[in-house]
This record gives C-alpha cells, sequence and structure tokens, in this order.
C-alpha cells in the first residue's frame, strides 16, 4: 500500500488486532495455493459484533486460473444470522493465478469466527479456508 493508503486505512481502522490464523482440518489449501494474513485492523480494539474490520495479506492461486477470495463469517448454523446474508463488495475480490495482495473488510453483523476463502468462479462450495481470531493474549488484556 502507498503511504496515502496506509494513512486512510488507519484513519478508517486504527486500531491493529493481535490474531492468530489457523486452518480447519477440513479447510486444506489444494498444492500450491495459500492465503496469507499479514495485518488485522478494527474500528474496535477487539474482534466483536458490531465492529467493522479490514484483512490485509496476499494469496498465491496455483490450482485454479481464477477463484473468488471471500472474507466472511462463518454461520452459527443454517438457520442462523450469516446462512443467507448479503455480500458486500468490500468483502470479496476475484483472484487470479499466480501470487497477489489483497485487502478485504467486514462488519461483523453477528457472533461467529472470521474466515477467509477460495471458492470457484461459478460458485459452490469454498475450496480452501482460514480462519483466524484474536490472540489469547489480546482478550487476557480484554478483562
Amino acid at each position: 500500500m502507498t503511504g496515502c493508503a496506509t494513512q486512510s486505512i488507519e484513519a478508517e481502522f486504527p486500531y491493529a488486532i493481535d490474531f492468530v490464523p489457523y486452518v480447519a482440518k477440513w479447510g486444506r489449501f489444494a498444492p500450491g495455493d495459500d492465503i496469507a494474513i499479514t495485518e488485522v485492523r478494527g474500528d474496535r480494539k477487539h474482534i466483536e459484533p458490531g465492529g467493522r474490520y479490514v484483512v490485509v495479506g496476499t494469496y498465491t492461486l496455483s490450482s485454479l486460473s481464477s477463484a473468488k477470495l471471500g472474507l466472511s463469517i462463518t454461520a452459527l448454523g443454517p438457520d442462523g444470522p450469516g446462512a443467507s446474508s448479503r455480500v458486500d463488495p468490500e468483502q470479496r475480490t476475484m483472484a487470479v493465478h499466480g501470487a497477489h495482495a489483497f485487502l478485504l473488510k467486514e462488519t461483523m453483523d453477528y457472533p461467529g469466527s472470521f474466515h477467509l476463502a477460495f471458492w470457484p468462479p461459478e460458485d459452490g462450495e469454498s475450496i480452501s479456508t482460514i480462519y483466524f481470531r484474536e490472540s489469547p493474549e489480546s482478550l487476557r488484556a480484554k478483562d
């Protein structure tokens, strides 16, 4: 990001969130694919419902020529919030083959876990997923 873009992001999202990424057993990446989160910032000091967050990172897409890359919150059940929530253009981008940077934004409208995933361009089930949560040290400092 340029200096001007960095200042704009820091003004909108003043708090750096200490985070821990993790991959669920079912969320494994295809060989050569990767999503790396380098920064999480928020308009609140902690990850919580009602907050707005930006996730910055890089991805490598080798298994497909293109895919959707999206930032989402895991729905807590098939009938719960998020199971059929609207998609904001700021939380999705089209990923193309190779290594590239991304910046995605999302409001946490309901409790859940943030994750980034690749989806086939024609929709369907996600093909690779990485989650992140606030670090335990940061949560202890919250109390």
